[in-house]
């Protein structure tokens, strides 16, 4: 049962406000929708970059840039998105050099990661006695720690870029598609995975599912949550008439992937909280806790969207 009733209804009220506010503005004002989205973006990223700076290197002004640099190049593009006779067409060269650019970020990136564990060494180094200047393999060999420790935030800098800056990038795009109702297809789909998923397994929960992930998280809740999903995209599907413009049957195969796959993006940022000992990623929004504790699941729904859509469809 819920044991909490202000913070479910706290987490009802603040679910519902971001919703109406993206869907007012993404109806009425595009260019304030994709502003929405970039600060939405950019607490992101500060939310889990303060969290994984806790332990490792990261490159917060340059994570910043990145996302500022993929938001720009992707609003600039989706210019060119254009709808005739009520099917989606858009230049897949653009989508093409938006994913090549990442590949560049990622370039960027180990550079740069190159660069400042030269400059942090040769500090040290020069620092040292000269026995230990003697031999630099010997040096490199005392500091193998020191390698490790960037390596892996270099590693901690892609999570970052693959799980807070792209996935919203993507958002500006996709929203762009049919004047925001592929999106909302998403929405739909993830609003009532989510809403099912929690009343689910706070009324039902009984078996557990990834319990040393996310202990409260149950078998009943995610697959209450994946019918909810379902019925919320086949309803969207319907009020939108999206069915007549792609086919019914390719639109549910999508809905039912993006229900399958929402709940490890939950599962994903836990995965992140148990490592540092957290409850929350953040409290900015009331009954939910951060910006990512919000759009964890939502993450990878966009994910699968795009994979599937614009490979499929």
């Amino acid at each position: 049962m819920i044991k909490d009733y202000r913070k479910f209804i706290l987490r009802i009220i603040s679910g519902l406000f971001l919703f109406l506010l993206a869907l007012f503005l993404l109806l009425n004002n595009w260019v304030l929708f994709v502003v929405f989205v970039i600060v939405t973006q950019f607490l992101a990223i500060w939310e889990i970059s303060s969290i994984f700076s806790k332990k490792y290197y990261v490159d917060k002004f340059f994570l910043f840039f990145v996302a500022f640099y993929l938001d720009i190049l992707v609003y600039v593009n989706s210019t060119d998105v254009i709808t005739v006779l009520d099917n989606v067409r858009f230049n897949s060269d653009k989508l093409i050099f938006f994913i090549l650019s990442i590949f560049f970020v990622f370039l960027i990136f180990s550079v740069n990661f190159i660069s400042y564990v030269q400059n942090n060494l040769k500090n040290i180094y020069n620092k040292s006695n000269e026995i230990e200047k003697d031999n630099i393999w010997d040096f490199t060999k005392a500091n193998r720690v020191t390698y490790e420790y960037f390596i892996n935030s270099l590693g901690v800098n892609m999570i970052i870029l693959f799980y807070a800056i792209i996935p919203f990038s993507l958002v500006i795009f996709i929203s762009s598609l049919k004047n925001g109702v592929l999106l909302l297809l998403i929405v739909f789909t993830n609003f009532l995975n989510d809403i099912f998923a929690y009343l689910v397994g706070k009324v039902l929960g009984r078996n557990k599912f990834f319990e040393f992930i996310s202990p409260n998280k149950t078998l009943e809740g995610f697959i209450g949550g994946v019918i909810g999903g379902v019925l919320g995209g086949i309803f969207w599907i319907y009020f939108s008439k999206l069915y007549l413009i792609f086919g019914m049957y390719k639109l549910v195969i999508l809905v039912v992937l993006m229900s399958l796959f929402a709940p490890f993006g939950d599962l994903f940022a836990s995965l992140i909280k148990r490592g540092f000992e957290l409850k929350e990623i953040s409290n900015i929004i009331p009954g939910h806790g951060g910006v990512l504790d919000r759009f964890d699941s939502f993450i990878f729904s966009v994910y699968i969207f795009s994979f599937i859509f614009f490979l499929f469809f």
